[in-house]
């Protein structure tokens, strides 16, 4: 579960968008609780549909290639 997490008071870094995203991103990793598998982090505005959309098509993509491998019904391609 995400935490509240006050930004100024863990971020001393410079205030570029690098450094914010760079934080932000390893925020997520650090409260992650997977033991296996990929964790995947990815910048987008949450706003453009189109983006989102191919992103999820790839993760899904990803997903179905990994799991045909798992069941012996697809090499690494």
């Amino acid at each position: 579960m995400l935490q509240n997490i006050l930004i100024p008071n863990c971020f001393a870094g410079p205030n570029t968008y690098e450094k914010s995203i760079s934080f932000i991103e390893n925020q997520f990793i650090k409260l992650s609780t997977r033991k296996r598998g990929a964790l995947y982090t990815h910048h987008t505005c949450a706003t453009d549909t189109d983006q989102i959309k191919n992103i999820i098509d790839t993760v899904t993509g990803d997903i179905i290639q990994k799991n045909l491998e798992k069941a012996a019904m697809l090499n690494d391609l």
